[in-house]
């Protein structure tokens, strides 16, 4: 059984992906989660899946329909398939979160791509990728999915498609297969 640990500077989150949490095909039931003191994660939705999150550490703010939750350790919330929600921590120190998929989620390739999309502050790749896995994760606003409509054709005719296919080598081969 293998364990993976996926970091995100540029984002201020790390996940966690262990074989154990995943289904045979790669698809992601739980993984471990940290989001670093002071970072936000964008309105955004998983359109075929709800997503839990119980604090095991620190303060995770969640903003789902309207309501704006404070999670502490013990504390759980989720949001059902398609729901837009956003996070964030406030807290000095990192809030660490268990997230769960029901059903699960091929999100490990999506996790594992973010990262280097956003690093490359590319348009075009940022674009492409959102697309590519827009049936694991979708922008919540209307600007963004404009900007997604808009660049990732151009992208793609630019010879960006599926630019972020050798990132997918090491992961479990149904997951990435799926992805994109």
């Amino acid at each position: 059984m293998a364990r993976r640990i996926v970091q995100s500077e540029s984002t201020g989150e790390t996940f966690t992906f262990d074989d154990v949490w995943n289904e045979p095909d790669g698809r992601v039931r739980q993984l471990g989660y940290e989001l670093a003191p002071n970072r936000r994660v964008p309105p955004h939705a998983h359109p075929q899946t709800a997503q839990s999150f119980e604090v095991t550490e620190g303060v995770l703010g969640i903003r789902v329909h309207g309501t704006v939750l404070k999670l502490s350790p013990g504390q759980s919330a989720s949001t059902g398939p398609g729901e837009v929600h956003a996070q964030w921590n406030e807290g000095p120190a990192p809030a660490r979160v268990i997230e769960r998929y029901s059903p699960p989620l091929a999100i490990e390739p999506f996790f594992t791509v973010l990262p280097r999309a956003i690093a490359s502050r590319n348009p075009f790749k940022i674009a492409i990728f959102f697309a590519d896995f827009r049936d694991v994760s979708t922008p919540g606003t209307v600007g963004q999915r404009l900007f997604i409509g808009l660049f990732a054709p151009f992208g793609r005719l630019l010879g960006f498609g599926r630019w972020y296919a050798p990132l997918l080598q090491d992961l479990p081969a149904e997951s990435a297969s799926k992805s994109g």
